[in-house]
């Protein structure tokens, strides 16, 4: 077994029995998601004790991953049926399954429930109006739990929190099939959030938001069933660099994208600090009404992303564009992670180690400028059939990958020799 290590990220280790695969390759690596899930939650859960966490699926549905958070006691949280299938398959009970999505089809959603989901949120009147026609067409009432999404102020999704709109979604659902309702919120920064300030600030803003939903409907006989919130996901790992679209430029300038780049990684805190000082922040506004209740969360990327490193291989070398620079192109169909993550992800040579070390821009094997993977990397020079290593690529890589083509990486295990996924 080799070790991959860099100035920024902590050593990631690459085990011999990869050798054997063909390139491109994901390896997943539970003991990083297992302590980075542990890490969170234990912050969280220092200042905010009884925290209920559900792993969001979407960013990266893989099965092994699923079942060992599901071993740890996480609950999943699915918006679209495919994932809910695998929480299933993984182990997650109706009990501990959350459906999140804003556009569920009348089937997949007759078929959650079949399969005994009991925890739903909806973002709109016409999504509670088939929730309401599914639960009326059933022989035996269901209890359920339901949230109203709430609208953040800048996106698409979610109610404005005025009564009235409420009452919108609310005539359309059998009271006696509502266990407990309440209300669900989640913020989508362009950009990584940069300090605990920035953080705590934002989780504080969703507790405003949840509160003044709860204002709305003082004097209703809504109030009295009102017995949890969520407040959604959003926590960057602090192995990652999301670019806000005002950086793009200093990202992509070849003068200043390698100080950018280290600057922005050296900033980050730790997923202990992260969930000690919003859970912090959270109890403190949701005050003395939520003391007892159910406080919800939804990390993804947050434990994931280093779940996940790419092997890909060198097949193109091209050295007459700069004088004192390397283009080169790998196997790895990784288009879709360029915008999210492409600025933080550290290639390094995983095999053959070189004293040169020069600029070079990195590309998969899509012909289009959305691949451009990293620009003015400092490596050795390249030839073809160098493997490379592209370190945390576990939340949203895979299931974005576009196959345009190509082959999708197979999926091994890091810790032993075992295939999880195919092509």
């Amino acid at each position: 077994m080799s070790v991959i290590a860099d100035n920024n990220t902590p050593q990631t280790p690459v085990p011999g029995h990869t050798a054997k695969y063909p390139t491109p390759l994901h390896l997943f690596y539970e003991s990083y998601l297992l302590a980075d899930a542990t890490e969170l939650e234990e912050g969280l859960k220092s200042t905010l004790p009884g925290v209920d966490l559900y792993y969001s699926t979407k960013t990266n549905s893989l099965l092994p991953l699923l079942q060992a958070l599901v071993r740890k006691g996480w609950g999943m949280e699915v918006v679209g049926p495919k994932d809910r299938a695998l929480a299933s398959e993984a182990g997650a009970t109706g009990e501990r399954t959350l459906l999140n999505g804003p556009a569920w089809t009348k089937a997949a959603l007759e078929e959650a429930l079949a399969r005994g989901v009991k925890n739903l949120t909806i973002d709109s009147e016409s999504m509670a109006e088939l929730l309401g026609s599914v639960l009326k067409s059933l022989p035996q009432p269901l209890k359920l739990n339901i949230a109203l999404r709430l609208h953040d102020g800048n996106s698409h999704f979610g109610f404005h929190p005025h009564k009235e709109h409420f009452e919108r979604a609310w005539k359309f659902l059998p009271i006696d099939s509502i266990a407990s309702l309440g209300f669900h919120i989640h913020c989508n920064p362009p950009g990584s959030i940069r300090s605990l300030e920035e953080l705590t600030s934002d989780f504080r803003f969703r507790a405003q938001r949840v509160n003044l939903a709860l204002s709305c409907i003082d004097g209703t006989p809504w109030k009295n069933l009102v017995q949890f919130c969520d407040l959604g996901g959003g926590i960057d790992s602090p192995f990652v660099y999301r670019l806000h679209p005002s950086e793009n430029s200093e990202f992509h300038t070849p003068k200043t994208a390698a100080a950018f780049r280290d600057r922005n990684l050296s900033v980050r805190f730790s997923l202990r600090e992260a969930g000690s000082e919003l859970g912090r922040a959270v109890r403190e506004e949701l005050g003395l009404f939520w003391e007892g209740k159910r406080v919800m969360f939804e990390p993804g990327r947050a434990v994931c992303t280093r779940a996940l490193s790419t092997l890909v291989e060198v097949k193109s070398v091209k050295r007459h564009f700069y004088p004192d620079a390397e283009v080169i192109l790998t196997d790895g169909n990784t288009a879709i992670l360029g915008p999210v993550h492409r600025g933080v992800h550290m290639i390094t040579p995983a095999l053959k180690a070189r004293p040169i070390s020069i600029s070079t821009f990195v590309y998969g094997n899509l012909p289009h400028s959305g691949d451009w993977l990293f620009q003015d990397m400092k490596l050795p020079p390249q030839h073809v059939g160098d493997r490379l290593l592209i370190s945390h690529t576990g939340a949203y890589f895979q299931p974005l990958e576009a196959a345009f083509g190509h082959t999708l990486p197979i999926v091994v295990r890091a810790d032993r020799d075992e295939l999880v996924a195919k092509s």
